[in-house]
């Protein structure tokens, strides 16, 4: 947890003053001992406080059952997903070997009033897929199941 000044990109995406405090928490994801992704979620410091986000620590059961419980439930997304080359801090903390680009996804959550929290995760792109499975899955599943 670490306390940040909104630029211009987080203050646009968060609908907060440039120049605001903002609260961030971040964290690595392992596999198998392997770092996989780097994610950074950005609270508006007034939705932080409320929730209790503003600690060092973990917060029990997650910020975003945290942020629901004083009336910030979050109800719809944007995602956004891009590709590009990693920062020399990415490069180590994500064990990337040389020309490895990275995939950065990033999501606004929002509740029904405003935007409640900006996630930025990093993927290692050699060790990560994405896949979307959008609608009525029902025939999909059955041919799977059929496979195997």
């Amino acid at each position: 947890m670490s306390l940040e000044v909104a630029g211009p990109d987080f203050a646009k995406r968060l609908q907060v003053p440039e120049g605001d405090a903002i609260v961030s928490r971040g964290f690595v994801r392992y596999a198998d001992n392997q770092p996989l992704s780097l994610q950074v979620s950005y609270y508006p410091m007034d939705i932080a406080q409320q929730a209790g986000l503003v600690v060092p620590h973990d917060v029990p059961g997650g910020a975003i059952r945290a942020m629901a419980a004083v009336g910030h439930e979050e109800i719809g997304y944007r995602d956004e997903i891009t590709a590009r080359m990693p920062t020399p801090d990415e490069v180590r903390k994500l064990q990337l070997a040389s020309g490895t680009p990275t995939i950065v996804y990033v999501r606004t959550t929002f509740s029904d009033k405003r935007p409640l929290r900006l996630t930025l995760t990093t993927f290692a792109s050699d060790r990560n897929r994405i896949i979307y499975e959008l609608g009525d899955m029902t025939a999909y599943l059955a041919q799977e199941d059929a496979d195997r």
